[in-house]
């Protein structure tokens, strides 16, 4: 996995291509070890599937961690908190037309219409 060094935080790449393939990746010795007494903050598109990973790893691994933290509402939500982009870098990939969006183009990549 990738990793980088993100304001005192180490950001762990799952490589996920669906959020089926979270059991596979969490169950793996080597993901729980870089997890193993640390904090986990997860973030998600727009909150709903970070609910239910967030009670996952509680199940799976919860014993082994610090605990389990989410973004509420998501990354779609913070970008409207924070029209600046705070500390958001990049674009939020989205599961509708707008495609992904980023602060430069609150309306998303897919051609949506104002």
């Amino acid at each position: 996995d990738k990793q980088k060094a993100v304001g005192g935080a180490e950001y762990i790449d799952p490589k996920m291509r669906k959020s089926t393939d979270f059991m596979g990746w969490l169950g793996k010795e080597e993901t729980q070890k870089k997890l193993e007494g640390k904090d986990v903050l997860m973030y998600c598109t727009g909150g709903v599937r970070c609910e239910r990973a967030s009670q996952i790893v509680k199940s799976q691994i919860g014993d082994k961690i610090k605990g389990v933290f989410q973004l509420k509402g998501g990354i779609e939500k913070y970008m409207m908190e924070f029209p600046d982009g705070g500390f958001w870098a990049g674009k939020n990939k989205v599961f509708d037309k707008r495609e992904a969006c980023g602060v430069e183009d609150p309306n998303g990549t897919g051609g949506v219409v104002k």
